[in-house]
C-alpha cells in the first residue's frame, strides 16, 4: 500500500482491517469433481488467521488489513499446491481506508433497504 506524503511516495504497513477480499481458489490437474476441501481449507487458513471470512457458493470474502488479506491468498496457494500440481486463482480486492466492518455493514443496510424491492 503507497501514500502520497508531501509529494513522495511512502510504504506505508497496513494494520487497519479496511480491506475486504472476495477468493476463489480452483485446483487443476486433479481428478477431484468437488472442490469443497479447497473451500475448507480457505477457511482453515482464515480461522488459523484470525481474520474475519464467510464461505460462499461461488468464493470466500474475507475482511482485514492489506497485509493479512494477502498472506491469507499466499498460504492458501502453497497449501492447495500440496494436493494438486497446479491452482487457479481469483481474486477481487477492495481497500477503502477509514471504513471498518464492511461486510456487517453491508448486510445491516441490506436487511434496512430488502423490504423496498419490489415495491414500486
Amino acid at each position: 500500500y503507497q501514500r502520497r506524503v508531501r509529494g513522495k511516495s511512502e510504504l506505508k504497513h497496513r494494520h487497519e482491517k479496511d480491506t475486504v477480499m472476495e477468493v476463489s481458489i480452483t485446483p487443476l490437474g486433479t481428478s477431484e469433481v468437488s472442490t469443497a476441501s479447497y473451500v475448507a481449507l480457505t477457511a482453515r487458513v482464515c480461522v488459523n488467521h484470525d481474520i474475519r471470512h464467510e464461505v460462499h457458493p461461488m468464493g470466500t470474502v474475507i475482511e482485514g488489513s492489506v497485509d493479512d488479506c494477502l498472506d491469507v491468498i499466499k498460504e492458501c496457494i502453497e497449501k492447495s499446491l500440496r494436493h494438486c500440481p497446479r491452482v487457479q486463482l481469483s481474486a477481487r480486492i477492495d481497500v477503502r481506508p477509514g471504513e471498518f466492518h464492511r461486510v456487517d455493514k453491508k448486510h445491516k443496510k441490506i436487511r434496512e433497504i430488502s423490504h423496498l424491492v419490489g415495491e414500486e
